[in-house]
């Protein structure tokens, strides 16, 4: 009995490829997942879509030629699920930052999921992105997007997309700041109007202990802000987060 090791390699290819999106992926990519889970996923995966393949790479001779070949699999997974996480991480880079404007930094924990320490707000609002893309099945239009890759971009030939990617991921992180600006803009506006009026009423009532009563008033009213704005920031989170998925699928297509 023969075994089959070219229909094992193309499978590990595919199944590389994979591995590098879960790696990287929004929701899929997050630290509460075991890795155990994400093998697991990652091999049912490549079974599932290494059976509707039509199109095959012919493989090098060489060892190191063929470790590659399975390395520019991995990177090109981890640039797809990059690109598309950059969205998610610029709602959380702007809910850390309207959070320490608004006074919430003390409350600053390790966050289980990222695994970096951020404010409670952040978690919020990171948690709140989550939930909206896995509601709206967010993180299937990776998967299916890079499931039917393949038949374009065949497995063993993703070295073709590695300048494309090399280029997308730091082109990524503009959309990191934008959405980052945009989504704190609100908070850090109404924090600048109330600390301006907090500064003229010290001037106008000077025995008034405006740091006291201010503390206080800048959480409440940064609070209902946030509150107010997070009202219609689903249609936003699955406008820009299906925006930046179909950036980041273009990488795998063919070149």
């Amino acid at each position: 009995m023969s075994i089959p090791v070219s229909a094992l390699l193309f499978g590990l290819l595919i199944f590389l490829r994979f591995m590098g999106l879960l790696m990287t992926a929004p929701v899929l990519g997050l630290g509460v997942i075991q890795w155990k889970i994400k093998i697991a996923l990652g091999v049912a995966m490549a079974f599932l879509v290494s059976t509707h393949v039509t199109t095959y790479a012919s493989f090098p001779s060489d060892l190191l030629a063929l470790g590659l070949m399975g390395l520019s699999e991995i990177l090109v997974g981890m640039a797809v699920g990059l690109v598309a996480a950059m969205f998610v991480h610029g709602i959380r880079m702007a809910a850390q930052v309207a959070g320490i404007q608004i006074g919430l930094g003390f409350a600053m924990l390790v966050d289980p999921m990222t695994g970096d320490q951020s404010s409670v707000l952040a978690r919020l609002v990171g948690l709140t992105a989550i939930l909206v893309i896995v509601g709206f099945n967010g993180h299937h239009v990776l998967v299916r997007g890079l499931a039917m890759s393949f038949n374009r971009l065949p497995p063993g030939q993703a070295w073709i997309s590695l300048l494309a990617a090399a280029q997308a991921v730091p082109r990524s992180g503009v959309t990191l700041f934008v959405t980052a600006a945009l989504v704190s803009a609100p908070a850090l506006a109404s924090v600048f109007c109330l600390k301006i009026a907090m500064a003229l009423m010290a001037r106008a009532a000077p025995q008034v202990h405006i740091l006291a009563v201010g503390f206080i008033v800048t959480i409440v009213i940064g609070v209902l802000v946030v509150a107010w704005s997070m009202s219609g920031m689903a249609s936003t989170i699955r406008a820009g987060f299906e925006s930046a998925a179909q950036e980041a699928l273009q990488l795998v297509s063919a070149a």
